[in-house]
């Protein structure tokens, strides 16, 4: 995990640790120790605090960008890799060559989640700091050459094969198809880096970025334009 920051490599381990668990409590069988034990691991794995972030530090909305996901993600993969144990009868059915790999897909929720836990952003009077789950940057307000709106959506691909992915039903067919742009805010640096600042989950965030941005100069437009910051 060398490509991780130090807080990617927290959240993220912490939610692989609990599909360990997840994983171990729903394959024990018989005893149900074992599994009580392994779900107990599981809730204290999510529940076991990180490390405090310096004050001022802006997060994520805590409900909306990371519980809410980590709960639909962890359900729904417990729901499709325990399902061959339950029509086997407690034993491994042959439909799991099937439904754990819809289980391995849905991981990008709880994935999802810890991108958005990880993300933190801190704007002082020097310049403001990003972390994200792959780095943490400290800006100075001269270092941002420009900033622009953000938007990104589905891709084209991942939008025709919707029908496929949803495996014939409807529903995550619709939701895979009708899910909205992620939008926000690009920061391009001198030395061609780029952040983007999500606004999704963010908006208080994102909202105080922009006001800042403003005062520097560097409030983007809504068109797309892209507003010069200080020069090299």
């Amino acid at each position: 995990m060398a490509f991780l920051s130090p807080m990617g490599r927290i959240e993220f381990a912490r939610r692989i640790a609990v599909l360990a668990c997840l994983s171990a409590a729903i394959a024990c069988a018989g005893d149900p120790a074992p599994r009580l034990i392994a779900a107990a691991l599981a809730g204290a794995a999510y529940l076991w605090p990180g490390p405090s972030r310096p004050p001022g530090t802006l997060r994520m909305s805590r409900v909306q960008a990371v519980i809410l996901p980590d709960l639909l993600g962890f359900a729904l993969i417990g729901f499709f890799f325990g399902l061959p144990f339950l029509i086997g009868g407690g034993d491994l059915h042959p439909s799991a060559w099937l439904l754990w790999p819809m289980a391995g897909l849905l991981a990008v929720l709880p994935m999802l989640a810890a991108v958005s836990s990880a993300f933190g952003l801190r704007l002082e009077e020097q310049g403001p700091q990003i972390d994200t789950w792959r780095h943490c940057a400290r800006l100075g307000w001269g270092d941002i050459a420009s900033a622009k709106p953000h938007r990104r959506g589905l891709p084209v691909w991942l939008r025709r094969l919707a029908p496929l992915l949803a495996a014939g039903n409807p529903t995550a067919s619709g939701a895979i198809l009708l899910a909205r742009d992620s939008t926000g805010t690009e920061l391009t640096t001198q030395d061609g880096r780029r952040f983007v600042i999500p606004r999704e989950g963010f908006e208080q965030g994102h909202a105080a970025l922009l006001r800042v941005l403003a005062a520097q100069g560097l409030s983007p437009a809504r068109n797309g334009t892209i507003h010069e910051g200080a020069s090299k």
